[in-house]
C-alpha cells in the first residue's frame, strides 16, 4: 500500500486495509516526505512492524562506474532467461516464493519488447545465473526506476552488483534517460551507490503484517 490519508480517514482505511489483507502478508510503504507522523504509531496499532529501511537515490546514467568486466550480462528476452531472473531474486533476497506459468508469460512479454519499459538483466558467472536486477522506464520524466538489483549469497564481493547496475545504467542512456533512481536498503545496497556516487534523498520503509491465524 502506497497512500495519503488525513487525520479523519487513517484509521478507517488501515483497518479496511487489514481485513482485505487478512490472509496474506500486508505491506505498506511509509515514505517520510509525506510528513505523515501519525501513520506509523497508526500501523504499529493495527499489528503492523517496520521492516526494510530504505534511501532513496539518484543519478545521471552517464555517471562514469566500474564493475566486473568479465562477467556475462544478458537482457532478459526468453523464458529460461526470465526463471533464471527469478531464481536469483528469491536467493539473493531470502524468499521462497514463486509464479505460476501465466504470470511468467505475462513478465516475459513486458520484457521481450525492447522498446518497452520493464527490462531486467541477468548475470553468468560459468553459465550459472548470479546477479541480477531489472528497471522500468518513464519516457516522459527521461527517467529510470531500478529495482531487484542482487546478488547470491556465494557470488557476493566480486563486482557483481556494479557490473549489473552499470549495464542497466548504460541501456538507460541508450533509451534517452537523464536521471535514474532507486530506493536502496540501507543494510545493502545503500551504502554501495553512495560510494559510487548517487545523491541520497528521503527515506522510505516497508511495515508488515502476517496473515491472521486461520480460526476453526
Amino acid at each position: 500500500m502506497r497512500t495519503r490519508l488525513d487525520d479523519n480517514h487513517r484509521e478507517a482505511a488501515i483497518e479496511e486495509v487489514r481485513e482485505a489483507h487478512s490472509n496474506v502478508t500486508s505491506e505498506w510503504l511509509v515514505h517520510d516526505w509525506l510528513g505523515d507522523h501519525e501513520l506509523p504509531l497508526a500501523l504499529t496499532r493495527h499489528g503492523y512492524r517496520p521492516l526494510v529501511e530504505h534511501r532513496a537515490y539518484v543519478a545521471s546514467p552517464d555517471l562514469a562506474l566500474t564493475g566486473n568486466d568479465r562477467v556475462d550480462i544478458r537482457r532478459v528476452d526468453t523464458l529460461e532467461a526470465l526463471r533464471h531472473s527469478e531464481t536469483v531474486f528469491r536467493c539473493a533476497f531470502g524468499l521462497d516464493q514463486t509464479i505460476d506459468e501465466q504470470h511468467e508469460r505475462q513478465r516475459l512479454a513486458d520484457c521481450q519488447d525492447p522498446a518497452g519499459r520493464v527490462h531486467r538483466f541477468v548475470a553468468y558467472e560459468s553459465g550459472e545465473p548470479v546477479s541480477g536486477g531489472a528497471m522500468t522506464l518513464f519516457p516522459s520524466l527521461a527517467f529510470a526506476m531500478l529495482w531487484r538489483g542482487g546478488t547470491v549469497p556465494h557470488a557476493r564481493g566480486r563486482g557483481l552488483y556494479r557490473a549489473v547496475l552499470k549495464e542497466r545504467m548504460r541501456f538507460a542512456s541508450s533509451r534517452g534517460t537523464t536521471l535514474v533512481g532507486l530506493y536502496a536498503k540501507l543494510a545493502t545496497s545503500a551504502p554501495i551507490v553512495a560510494r559510487l556516487g548517487f545523491e541520497g534523498h528521503g527515506r522510505m520503509t516497508f511495515w508488515d503484517r502476517a496473515p491472521e491465524p486461520t480460526q476453526s
